[in-house]
């Protein structure tokens, strides 16, 4: 998730979308190891390439957050390991 992820119309409601790569889990117990998403939102397990479920959408959210409120990246964005 990231801010051009999320659409906003003239009465405030809120869409959350992705025009991009998408990866989706069939159920809560799958696992995936692949790069989805934009580098600069991806957790610390993402760019190791080990097995995540959810964990990565709260992380990317937050990375979100924090450049809406400071109008700065938290960190550089960390490049992939392989």
């Amino acid at each position: 998730m990231k801010e051009l992820n999320v659409l906003v119309d003239d009465e405030a409601n809120v869409k959350i979308c992705d025009f991009g790569l998408a990866c989706q889990f069939k159920n809560n117990e799958e696992t995936n190891n692949a790069g989805c998403g934009t580098p600069g939102y991806w957790s610390p397990e993402q760019v190791k390439r080990e097995p995540y479920r959810m964990m990565p959408d709260w992380f990317s959210l937050g990375v979100m957050m924090y450049k809406l409120m400071m109008r700065q990246s938290p960190f550089e964005p960390m490049e992939p390991e392989w």
